[in-house]
């Protein structure tokens, strides 16, 4: 089902960010896909800790990237 497709995404988007170098030039892309993921998540099926993590997941991308910043 569509629950355990976006679970599977957000495991393996997960899995990827861990690898990730701390300094990394593409840690904030990575962090807002996964955020992404969780807000995706959200919208279909309305467990606020997915929107939580939505939410903490963008909030450190954007922290990341200083302003003024292109994206």
């Amino acid at each position: 089902g569509q629950y355990e497709d976006l679970d599977v995404a957000i495991s393996f988007y997960q899995e990827a960010l861990d690898l990730r170098p701390p300094l990394h030039p593409d840690l904030s892309a990575s962090l807002h896909d996964l955020g992404y993921l969780f807000c995706k998540r959200f919208g279909q099926f309305g467990q606020y800790e997915d929107l939580e993590s939505a939410i903490s997941f963008h909030q450190e991308a954007l922290e990341l990237r200083p302003p003024p910043h292109p994206d």
